[in-house]
């Protein structure tokens, strides 16, 4: 299964969700995981974070669409 991860989402920005994308790979084997984000935040956390060779690709968006913005209109 290949699941896709708003990596930037959140209140915590993208630390916890790697976080979330190590535990989830680890539970299981099957798992591969796209985190979608800024890739200048996420490479130090993916270095740090050990995850499974192979099993995770970046796609960087580096546009955020904030809380008050609509969505429409960003």
């Amino acid at each position: 299964m290949r699941i896709a991860l708003d990596a930037m989402g959140g209140d915590h920005g993208p630390a916890p969700n790697v976080g979330g994308a190590r535990l989830a790979l680890e539970a299981n084997p099957d798992l591969s995981v796209v985190l979608v984000g800024d890739q200048s935040q996420l490479d130090p956390l993916l270095a740090s974070a050990a995850l499974p060779a192979g099993r995770v690709e970046v796609v960087h968006a580096p546009t955020v669409v904030e809380m008050k913005e609509k969505p429409a209109e960003a």
